[in-house]
């Protein structure tokens, strides 16, 4: 098992503390995760967001291919990032 996850949104809307609650849900599910993060901007408002690879083997890079899941937590996430999932269906975003 392996995906690609993206969670994003405008700066200060938690990105990250969507991406530390999940990581840490993983670690404790002993799934293996290579995260990272892009910041655009740390002014409230920019979009940020924060990419995750999850396996069940271990994983030290970003698979550099489509995401499996958009994690939005904006109209702007969704715009920005549905062209690149894998199956560009509405199911795999997720409005937060």
């Amino acid at each position: 098992m392996e995906m690609n996850v993206i969670i994003a949104g405008e700066a200060g809307q938690g990105a990250f503390s969507v991406e530390l609650e999940l990581t840490e849900t993983l670690s404790r599910l002993d799934y293996h995760f290579f995260a990272t993060k892009n910041y655009m901007s740390r002014i409230r408002g920019g979009h940020n967001f924060h990419m995750i690879r999850i396996a069940d083997h271990p994983v030290h890079a970003l698979s550099g291919g489509k995401w499996d899941m958009v994690a939005a937590l904006d109209g702007e996430t969704e715009r920005r990032h549905k062209p690149n999932l894998f199956f560009p269906l509405d199911s795999a975003i997720v409005s937060l």
